[in-house]
């Protein structure tokens, strides 16, 4: 299992990574550094989840991680605000939060709620690979 958020969404990704971690000790954290996020999206396959965070506006190298894991088979979760996203039109399954805000940045509180509930599923429903 693999996790995906750049800029607004890192943090998400980043809690996910890790509290998925504590319950089944496993995942990777996918991040970007020197454009290298093309050679460990290459280490994937169709066995593996690529769960990826974005909302609008769309961080481009997140919409070409996503379509680039596509193209190779991997089954993509989308964490995103809305069934339009360019993460959720490839993605096996979209999962939608609320970004609205009465500021002039768009609310990461939805994402970390959708987060929350997801972390909490697979605590539930994890079986043996949680205990």
């Amino acid at each position: 299992m693999a996790f995906l958020g750049l800029r607004a969404s890192f943090g998400i990704a980043y809690h996910l990574h890790y509290t998925f971690g504590l319950l089944c000790g496993r995942g990777r954290l996918l991040h970007d550094p020197a454009a290298g996020l093309v050679e460990q999206l290459d280490l994937l396959g169709a066995r593996d989840l690529l769960v990826a965070v974005s909302q609008a506006p769309y961080t481009r190298e997140t919409v070409e991680a996503v379509q680039r894991a596509v193209q190779a088979g991997v089954p993509v979760l989308a964490l995103t605000d809305s069934a339009l996203s360019p993460i959720a039109r490839g993605a096996r399954q979209a999962l939608l939060f609320s970004a609205i805000s009465p500021s002039f940045f768009q609310s990461m509180t939805g994402a970390q709620a959708l987060a929350e509930a997801l972390v909490a599923a697979v605590a539930a429903q994890g079986g043996a690979d949680v205990r």
